[in-house]
């Protein structure tokens, strides 16, 4: 077994969406009726840079490589449904980069 192996199988120890995750709606190419996948979400409040100048509020979504969830590709023209704001109201936001993507999880940033 390759070390590639068996993080794919622990992929789930990685990133327990049992416990950790929430529910958010992924939209390839921002089309469709959307899947409802579990991701880890980060979430960045706004505030100012060095510079002062704002900044908006951010979210990093990490989701698990997983063909069960009927997603295994993610792009900057892709739309999530989520909250950025801690207990906020969700809504449809584009991908702003995809941070990176091993063979486990994908960390995409979207912004307000």
């Amino acid at each position: 077994m390759t070390f590639r192996t068996q993080a794919e199988l622990d992929g789930s120890t990685f990133m327990n969406s049992d416990e950790f995750a929430e529910a958010v709606t992924f939209y390839a190419n921002g089309t469709g009726g959307g899947v409802a996948v579990n991701a880890v979400v980060e979430r960045y409040e706004q505030s100012s840079d060095e510079f002062g100048s704002m900044q908006r509020a951010a979210a990093i979504i990490n989701v698990r490589d997983d063909a069960s969830a009927g997603v295994t590709a993610f792009d900057v023209d892709d739309e999530w449904d989520v909250a950025l704001r801690e207990g906020g109201t969700s809504a449809r936001y584009r991908a702003n980069r995809v941070i990176s993507k091993d063979f486990v999880i994908w960390k995409i940033e979207v912004v307000e």
